[in-house]
């Protein structure tokens, strides 16, 4: 039996390890940093309060601007699709596609899809949009292009501070900075939470889930949950980190530090 119980202890543990890094390059910002995303390549996409949307080559070294895309602060981006790099504005309800084909984004209204306050979206897998209502406390569901509700899934747990939506597959993960974050089937389901305070964004790569919280990297496979590894983070007073292919970008609302870990 105690045996049984040390393959067990073993199993659901989670690992603190020693990490050293090298700085390869830090970029100090003008206007605040509100929101970011890495897109598969490791391009990295930089959301500023005066409604821009910087990319950045994977090295920082080359950039290109996206202006005049509101008057309002990016509240997030999701780029995981980098052929349509999604860019939500909560304060004013609106949402935009950098295309890659079309000059100009285009820019859409939410309340051509709800009247509610959306407090926080993304685009789903499936040509949709996955909304999270402040009035009834749901994540709704729109097909993009007929603006249709889809589906309505009432939430059973307390979400305080939302900062990131991500689908995955046949999973929906919401990150909220009081409590952690809450992986859910398609049906709203909720198939396991991670307990971590101050949880800004999150990456998904390859199945594994990263962020950053506390002074502290962590990766965590969503399909085996329980196993959670940590790794020290650089010095700094960071938000969120992103893998750019290799190297990690530590984001604070005024720096971006690229490291190479040793």
């Amino acid at each position: 039996m105690k045996a049984s119980w040390t393959i067990i202890l073993a199993l659901i543990v989670h690992f603190t390890e020693a990490q050293e890094w090298r700085q390869v390059i830090s970029i100090k910002t003008d206007v605040p940093i509100t929101a970011f995303d890495a897109d598969p390549q490791g391009n990295l996409y930089v959301g500023t309060a005066a409604g821009n949307v910087i990319k950045y080559a994977p090295s920082l070294l080359s950039r290109e601007l996206y202006s005049d895309l509101a008057n309002f602060p990016v509240t997030s981006i999701a780029a995981w699709n980098r052929l349509r790099v999604f860019v939500f504005f909560q304060d004013d309800q609106q949402f935009a596609f950098l295309d890659r084909f079309t000059a100009q984004p285009k820019i859409n209204q939410l309340e051509s899809y709800t009247h509610d306050l959306i407090w926080q979206c993304s685009p789903g897998i499936d040509n949709s949009l996955w909304a999270l209502s402040t009035a009834y406390h749901e994540l709704r569901k729109y097909n993009l292009q007929t603006r249709e509700l889809i589906t309505a899934l009432p939430l059973q747990q307390s979400l305080k501070e939302v900062t990131h939506i991500r689908a995955y597959q046949n999973l929906l993960l919401v990150s909220d900075k009081e409590t952690g974050i809450f992986i859910f089937d398609q049906y709203a389901n909720l198939q396991h939470k991670i307990n971590q305070k101050g949880v800004h964004h999150f990456q998904i790569i390859d199945g594994q889930l990263l962020f950053y919280a506390k002074g502290q990297v962590h990766r965590v496979d969503l399909f085996q949950p329980y196993s959670h590894e940590r790794l020290k983070a650089p010095e700094g007073a960071f938000s969120a980190v992103l893998d750019l292919v290799g190297n990690y970008a530590f984001i604070s609302p005024d720096q971006i530090a690229l490291y190479s870990p040793l």
